[in-house]
């Protein structure tokens, strides 16, 4: 794994992932959105930390870098590449105390029992110097548009997949003081007429103001730790094919930038998880740049978008993309001829 961080001005929100192995891979918000008189940046996926050797990786968030206020006049919404997943809020204060929570596994998969209630437990851990409150939550989980996964209290497009209303923890809210860890029972208890299929949920950990942030002007780090669940039924088949593949031009302020999407289906009432990668071949045979798939969920009976920002600067003209896809065990193989188009520059409306 590779170390990497990133500051937004002068104000940084930093998550690392730590292995068992004690590797580590820093990252930050995928969102950062300015809402009201706080600071949200959204973090999902479960790509940045792998399971090692057969264990979970721990998430620690991490708030640092008081000088936050400055933000407040800095654009709307920014972009940034980030993986573990959690949610933080951050208001324009001082920092009173670092928050340093650890929460491990953060994906539990298992074969479910219909009738049969399935338990274990996950380790909440804090290494920071203040008692952080905590209360847990179930959530819904979907996967949207650009790779994101949102949790969210009650989904009901997701009714038919969900485990949320099987899922119960003990304790719901804890105080974990500095450098103390506490362990969260979970059972999912699935009911006897489950049918053959998958089911996902989550557990959210969220973190509660103490009372000197309730009272004081200290900046309030309010982190969001998913533990992400996924039981399957049975024995169901995996139906799963490269559904599209696009060249999809995106505008900055310098000019365009490109990105490879790669459309999968399921059809089938079970998740899977594709891994290959794609190549951009030109109009000569040479391949301009290969981009590895990651194992991402495509939850059953949907398309779901695998977004691809290339680093090579595309000339105009034409252009081969070719995927060769894992799924459930089978090779997959697609390609499609596209052309890179830079957009017309829109008009600028006529001045008043």
């Amino acid at each position: 794994m590779h170390n990497q961080s990133h500051l937004f001005r002068k104000c940084a929100v930093v998550l690392t992932c730590k292995s068992p192995r004690h590797h580590s891979l820093t990252v930050v918000a995928q969102k950062l959105l300015l809402r009201q008189n706080h600071l949200q940046a959204d973090l999902a996926g479960e790509t940045a930390c792998p399971t090692i050797a057969g264990k979970g990786p721990m998430l620690v968030a991490h708030a640092v870098s008081p000088a936050c206020r400055d933000l407040f006049s800095a654009s709307k919404q920014a972009l940034l590449r980030g993986f573990a997943a959690a949610t933080m809020l951050v208001s324009a204060w001082p920092v009173a105390a670092q928050v340093d929570l650890g929460l491990s596994p953060m994906r539990v998969e298992f074969p479910a029992v219909p009738g049969r209630p399935f338990s274990g437990s996950l380790v909440l851990s804090n290494a920071g110097s203040a008692t952080s409150r905590v209360r847990v939550e179930m959530l819904d989980v979907y996967v949207d548009e650009t790779t994101t996964p949102q949790f969210v209290a009650n989904a009901p497009a997701e009714a038919a997949w969900s485990c949320r209303n099987w899922l119960s923890a003990n304790p719901m809210e804890l105080e974990l003081g500095p450098r103390r860890q506490a362990l969260v029972r979970y059972t999912v208890r699935v009911p006897a007429t489950a049918s053959e299929r998958s089911f996902h949920c989550a557990l959210g950990f969220r973190t509660l103001p103490t009372v000197s942030e309730e009272t004081g002007t200290s900046m309030h780090t309010a982190v969001r730790m998913i533990a992400v669940f996924y039981a399957t039924v049975g024995k169901p088949a995996i139906s799963g094919v490269i559904k599209e593949l696009r060249l999809e031009p995106v505008a900055i302020p310098d000019g365009t930038v490109w990105r490879a999407v790669v459309i999968m289906e399921n059809s089938g009432s079970v998740l899977y998880r594709p891994m290959g990668e794609l190549e951009i071949v030109d109009s000569s045979g040479k391949v301009v740049e290969s981009q590895k798939v990651t194992s991402f969920p495509v939850l059953p009976k949907r398309q779901q978008r695998y977004v691809l920002p290339l680093k090579s600067s595309l000339s105009p003209g034409p252009y081969t993309l070719k995927a060769r896809i894992e799924v459930g065990g089978e090779i997959q193989e697609a390609s499609v001829a596209v052309v890179a188009e830079v957009p017309a520059p829109t008009a600028a409306p006529p001045q008043q």
